[in-house]
């Protein structure tokens, strides 16, 4: 059951590899094709409200989203062991504003998503000042609810890093 499985999540895999061996056997050069992935697939909770922001027609959906990292630890003197969950927060974009539309009517604070999406780093300046920094967030591509949690039942984990409300972001083309 296992190795099926496995086969079927490497499919992917095996089919990119061959079309770009055959995309340099076509070319005529000895050196296949570069190809490059940018996926990324999230399971966490929901820890601050939609926010928009942008200016124009198609502004952008804005939320933070919690994972957890589960780690153990162990005291050198008395042999102790201790585990500790982690937190790693992460800024999720939607851009598409039909799928902004059903993240509105869906998300709530504290719910738990599965985001399906890509890395993106953007560029921005602080005001005040002529600092350049550098944030990583997901674009969002499918977004799907887990599970049926009342809000009310969720465990204490905070909001997330604070982010300045006059951000100002830019895709960095260089």
């Amino acid at each position: 059951m296992f190795r099926s499985t496995l086969t079927r999540a490497l499919y992917p895999m095996r089919q990119m590899a061959r079309s770009m061996c055959e995309g340099a056997a076509e070319t005529g050069s000895a050196a296949p094709r570069e190809f490059y992935i940018n996926k990324v697939q999230l399971l966490g909770r929901v820890v601050s409200n939609l926010r928009f922001y942008g200016k124009g027609d198609n502004p952008t959906l804005a939320f933070t989203m919690v994972t957890r990292r589960h780690l153990t630890r162990k005291d050198r003197e008395t042999g102790e062991v201790t585990s500790f969950l982690k937190p790693e927060y992460t800024q999720i974009v939607v851009y598409t504003p039909s799928l902004q539309r059903v993240v509105q009517q869906i998300i709530k604070n504290g719910a738990r998503v599965l985001v399906s999406g890509r890395l993106r780093t953007s560029v921005g300046t602080i005001p005040d000042s002529d600092i350049k920094q550098y944030r990583t967030s997901i674009v969002c591509s499918s977004l799907v609810p887990v599970g049926n949690v009342e809000t009310s039942e969720l465990p204490e984990v905070g909001n997330g890093p604070e982010m300045a409300e006059d951000w100002t972001a830019y895709e960095d083309d260089s």
